[in-house]
């Protein structure tokens, strides 16, 4: 099994602690007027609160702490009219070995 049938079954993206950056993208199922789309994204644990993206499509990031994150992304046509429901996914970062309970013993 590889790694996108993986994440497609469960949800969740596992990346080690040296995975790194990480750059995630996204994309609105409008064919028309594609510009006045504004994204907004969270990742929760890491974004203290939304991030108003604009018509951005990719977000990096880099040194993501270890653990479970939920990252959210959802939109809003030109009219301000917001989708009904963020999409998201699990994202777990490994705890690196020397933070480990066995480790630190």
């Amino acid at each position: 099994m590889n790694a996108d049938s993986a994440f497609q079954q469960s949800n969740v993206l596992k990346l080690s602690y040296k995975e790194g950056p990480l750059t995630i993208g996204y994309n609105a199922m409008a064919y028309l007027d594609q510009d006045n789309i504004t994204y907004y994204y969270q990742l929760e644990g890491v974004d203290p609160q939304p991030v108003m993206a604009g018509n951005r499509v990719l977000v990096n990031y880099t040194n993501l702490p270890s653990g479970r994150h939920t990252f959210k992304v959802w939109c809003e046509n030109g009219e301000g009219l917001a989708a009904a429901h963020a999409t998201s996914f699990v994202l777990q970062v490994a705890r690196p070995y020397y933070r480990q309970w066995w480790f630190l013993c």
